[in-house]
Parts: structure tokens; sequence; C-alpha cells
């Protein structure tokens, strides 16, 4: 085994994740061969120090309420992570930041919600779409309903 790219492995987790496909390319271009990365990062992966279901849970968990399912998965694929493990990790109800309404009320100036311009709301949802929130419409009518007993 190679003690050296194993340092380095060590060196950069101690910063942050990273996936395996992203420690194999790393490590691809510092001229290390497959099989020796390949065995140190099985190596690493028996401590618990490569772990991609955890990589993208903290993805998630971190940008979840902010950002929309289709955003997390290209962040996710981004990442190298497999696309099974991303659905999984992505197989739950789209949920929204409450402080994300309060957000765009300051941004577009939005003192009631029940009586939006069509103009707004069209920004509004083009916001959220390219958050990639695949549920837009729906988060905005739940946001104009007068009977919304939040606001």
């Amino acid at each position: 085994m190679n003690l050296e790219l194993k340092q380095y492995f060590l060196s950069i987790l101690v910063k942050k994740d990273f996936s395996e496909s992203e420690l194999l390319q790393k490590a691809l271009k510092k001229g290390y061969t497959n099989i020796a990365i390949n065995e140190i990062i099985e190596s690493l992966k028996e401590q618990n120090f490569v772990n991609d279901q955890r990589l993208a849970e903290n993805i998630v968990s971190y940008y979840g309420g902010k950002k929309g399912k289709l955003w997390l998965s290209q962040k996710m694929q981004q990442r190298g992570l497999q696309k099974d493990l991303i659905k999984e990790v992505l197989d739950v109800e789209e949920t929204v930041d409450p402080q994300l309404k309060d957000k765009l009320a300051q941004k577009f100036r939005v003192t009631d919600w029940s009586t939006l311009d069509f103009s707004i709301k069209q920004k509004i949802l083009a916001f959220l779409y390219r958050q990639g929130f695949t549920k837009a419409q729906d988060i905005l009518k739940e946001w104009t309903n007068p009977l919304d007993e939040n606001y």
C-alpha cells in the first residue's frame, strides 16, 4: 500500500468529505495507478473515513429546505455519487425552509401573500425553480393561501 497516497487522502479528508469518485480523480491527476488507489480507498472505507452515504446525507442536511431535489441531485452527481444512492437519499418529501418565505418576502417586498401581483408570482416561481424545487407551484399556493395561520 502506498503510504504517501494514504497520507495525502487523510490530509484532505480532514478538511472536508470527499466521495470515492473525487478521491479517485485526485489521485489519478497525481499519477497513481488505479490498483493502488482502489486499495487505499477500500482501506479508508473500512475505517469509515470515506463514506458516500454519509456525504449524501450531509449534503441533504446542509442544503435541504433551501434547495430543491433537482438541485441536490445535481450537486451529488457533481460530487461523483452513484445515482441509486442519490435516489435513495432523496426519496423523501421535499421540504422548504420556513425562512425561505421570509427571505423572498423581503427580496420582493411582499407584505400580503394573499394579494400577490402576477409578475411577483412569476419571479418567485422562477426563483424556486432555479433552486431546484420540483413543486414550486404547490409551495407558492401554500404561501398565498389566506387560511395559512402562520401568516
